[in-house]
């Protein structure tokens, strides 16, 4: 295997989708002009806190009763707020779409669990953004959050042609080690990664301590980066943001019982392209692993797109990751992730140049 020297400063993963609930993730959300046992009704509010894809920390704040968002940049010191709208379209229902700037823009939220969109948040060079709920506290939850999780690395540096690079680690109760792959050399159906992996000749070492709902990582030389996580045993995901333009990683446990009728239904999904398009969609797994794709951008001249992809596959390495070669007219290639109600997927072209990412839940 080809190894990369791109853990300069760290690992990392992303929260995206859960539906096993947590005893402290309740929303105790109150609105000081209403408050509880005062007789009126208080607002729905979801607090949120996670990465987005340039390497900016950010934070959610939806406010269910309203339908309405905002959202900080903390990197950047900017505030993106505004209403939205939530589809009942056949195939994105509970798709969140907001109109800013005259462009539509996507977001999915798992009450109290998990958030991502592809609305504005503070940098235009951001696609995407994923937080947890900020109620969480990891701290007791170590032994969750240990497994092997597959990743892959989102950043700027994509839309120049560079490869998108992916790997395994190892998560343990306060440290992290794995091993890089770049996706431009070799596929998940190219190699075999064996289980459990041997920490002496890993790609990287880090080690993490858990701050309530953040983690702070280090690599040893008095670099820290931050960190989420959302441990939901086989949904569990994982969060490492790299700081401001160095992107930020996403993973999901490995579950090595995967099976494919255990993943029936409509997973929906944000996702952006390296040309600038952002959109939504929609996959239909049915019990024998095939797959239907539905997409869209918002805009009235859309057509919604179905196509099969009956070749999905699922590797004997890491289970739960399917591919598809040739999806469409296009010749693209297809890489699809499920893990429990969480949702990614990443596309190639026939050169295999990375074109596309996305990343959901089950709704």
């Amino acid at each position: 295997m080809k190894k990369l020297n791109l853990f300069a400063v760290a690992l990392a993963t992303t929260a995206l989708t859960f539906t096993t609930a947590c005893s402290d993730d309740s929303d105790d959300s109150t609105d000081a002009s209403n408050p509880p046992g005062g007789g009126g009704n208080s607002p729905t509010v979801n607090s949120y806190s996670g990465s987005a894809t340039y390497g900016d920390l950010v934070t959610f704040s939806i406010n269910k009763t309203e339908g309405s968002y905002t959202l900080n940049n903390e990197t950047t010191g900017q505030t993106e707020s505004g209403n939205y709208t939530v589809s009942t379209d056949t195939y994105f229902k509970g798709v969140y779409q907001v109109s800013a700037g005259g462009n539509t823009f996507f977001g999915i939220e798992l009450d109290d669990k998990i958030v991502t969109a592809n609305f504005p948040s503070g940098n235009s060079s951001n696609d995407l953004s994923f937080g947890v709920s900020s109620e969480i506290d990891n701290s007791g939850r170590l032994n969750e959050i240990a497994g092997d999780y597959f990743y892959v690395k989102l950043g700027s540096y994509l839309a120049n042609g560079n490869p998108m690079e992916w790997g395994v680690f190892t998560a343990g109760t306060d440290s992290i080690w794995g091993v890089t792959e770049a996706s431009g050399n070799n596929g998940p159906e190219d190699i075999t990664i064996n289980r459990p992996l041997d920490y002496s000749v890993s790609d990287f070492d880090l080690s993490y301590t858990v701050n309530n709902d953040r983690l702070t990582i280090s690599d040893g030389s008095g670099s820290n980066l931050t960190g989420y996580v959302y441990a939901a045993g086989n949904t569990s995901v994982f969060l490492i943001d790299q700081g401001t333009g160095m992107g930020t990683y996403i993973a999901y446990k490995i579950d090595d019982n995967f099976n494919p009728a255990n993943s029936t239904g409509n997973y929906k999904f944000i996702d952006f392209a390296t040309d600038g398009t952002k959109g939504a969609g929609n996959y239909n797994i049915d019990a024998n692993g095939n797959v239907k794709y539905s997409w869209t951008d918002g805009t009235a001249a859309n057509t919604v797109t179905d196509i099969s992809l009956n070749s999905a596959l699922t590797q004997s390495n890491i289970p739960n990751v399917w591919y598809a070669y040739n999806v469409n007219s296009d010749g693209d290639n297809l890489y699809l992730v499920v893990a429990g109600d969480a949702i990614m997927h990443y596309v190639f072209d026939r050169n295999f140049n990375f074109i596309e990412y996305g990343a959901g839940a089950k709704l």
